[in-house]
């Protein structure tokens, strides 16, 4: 297997004496070309590509959970608390993961669910890092489990055991009021599950809640919110503060900040959402007939410190986004990954032309595709959400996406249908 050398690679995320949080950082990855099925699933990590969707963190590793349509790596540190022999075992369906701790390979790759490997760990912080794989129904967890010095037993580690390190990031959570509500919200283009939100409090119609979603520099964040102009005298009312913890703030929504857009346009709502920046985006305005209750709610819940502002558009329903500034050059967590390695021979691809469609019904998606591929090196599924086309479908019409482009002074031409992943990495 190849995969310990790429593994090596991307452990070093965290210097010690960097500022640690609580639970791993687990990363999603489209699903690869070569996975056709379960039994083809394995690859090595350097193969995994640009990550997709957001950054979650898990506080278990008994187990951890990702998406079973792709792929997945959790990572961070262990703490070890005394010099000794530490067993570990993983397992999930057809034990298709990896188990990687201080750079070594512990359980390889389909190597007999429930084993235990033993390695000897000093005391103090050590890198940790877990694969899972298409084909390992993620959704239903990968199982790690250690034995300590002293016992008799492979049990779960502890959640006060993991961490990971806080790099560039803004927001462990979000806290939100709502007058009247948020209808949906997407980072990085992809929706938030309905699992990582928490109604706090429902006040007639008028919400509060928590958002599980982890911001960092570089990401986007849009929600789409409405209010009944015809209730309670047409207030209305949206503030989201991006808490590290409570009364500690890495943005707050603000009128005034240039990183605030919004999208009163249904028709134009899905390129405003697959894209950072402002886009078809305008900005946002203060709110003159404003929700009482909304500003002392926020205090209540995000920390009495909260200073920041309800902001909305112009429309009853409304699309508002937060764009992070960008990540220092080197300092991004993704910067470690393999496949940014290639990135001089990335930047050679060219995008001369690209169609969405069937048939002859196709659209001009050029200026979309060559902003994915040659400016953010981003993964993306073909889909209309993606490409911010609307699309009307016949009936058993299967679109796909047709890409021109050069790479090397050669001229290629590549065809992705409906649902695959068109990977930079791999062009």
């Amino acid at each position: 297997m190849r995969v310990l050398s790429a593994l090596i690679c991307l452990v070093p995320l965290l210097a010690i004496g960097d500022s640690l949080i609580p639970g791993l950082l687990v990363t999603e990855y489209p699903r690869h070309p070569k996975q056709t099925d379960g039994h083809k699933a394995y690859l090595s990590i350097e193969e995994f590509g640009d990550p997709i969707g957001a950054k979650v963190i898990t506080r278990s590793v008994t187990p951890w959970k990702h998406e079973s349509e792709r792929k997945a790596i959790a990572r961070g540190y262990l703490r070890i608390d005394k010099d000794g022999d530490y067993a570990f075992s993983t397992d999930s369906f057809y034990d298709r993961n990896v188990l990687v701790i201080g750079g070594k390979l512990v359980c390889p790759y389909a190597d007999g669910g429930g084993r235990t490997v033993t390695i000897p760990l000093k005391k103090g912080l050590v890198e940790f890092l877990c694969a899972g794989y298409y084909g390992g129904r993620g959704a239903s967890g990968i199982q790690v489990r250690w034995r300590p010095p002293g016992s008799r037993e492979v049990v779960a580690i502890p959640a006060d055991r993991l961490f990971h390190k806080a790099d560039n990031l803004l927001a462990n959570y979000l806290t939100i009021a709502a007058k009247d509500f948020v209808i949906a919200a997407w980072v990085n283009g992809d929706p938030v599950p309905t699992r990582q939100r928490r109604l706090i409090l429902d006040r007639f119609g008028s919400t509060v809640e928590k958002m599980s979603v982890n911001i960092r520099k570089g990401d986007w964040i849009v929600f789409n919110v409405a209010h009944n102009p015809i209730r309670h005298g047409g207030t209305r009312y949206f503030a989201v503060a991006g808490n590290l913890d409570k009364d500690k703030f890495g943005f707050v929504s603000d009128p005034a900040s240039e990183n605030w857009t919004i999208c009163d346009d249904p028709s134009q709502a899905a390129a405003f959402i697959s894209q950072p920046g402002p886009g078809v985006g305008m900005r946002p305005s203060s709110i003159s007939r404003k929700w009482h209750e909304g500003d002392g709610l926020m205090r209540r819940h995000a920390g009495g410190s909260f200073k920041g502002k309800a902001i909305w558009g112009k429309s009853t329903s409304t699309w508002i986004k937060y764009t992070a500034p960008p990540a220092p050059q080197g300092i991004r967590l993704t910067s470690t990954r393999v496949s940014d390695l290639n990135r001089s021979n990335r930047s050679s691809i060219r995008v001369l032309s690209a169609t969405y469609g069937y048939g002859s019904k196709r659209v001009d998606v050029s200026d979309r595709v060559r902003q994915l591929i040659e400016k953010y090196h981003k993964s993306f599924a073909v889909s209309h959400r993606y490409l911010g086309v609307d699309l009307a479908k016949k009936r058993g019409r299967r679109t796909d996406l047709e890409i021109v482009f050069s790479k090397n002074g050669k001229t290629r031409e590549r065809t992705w249908k409906e649902g695959e992943t068109v990977d930079p990495a791999n062009l």
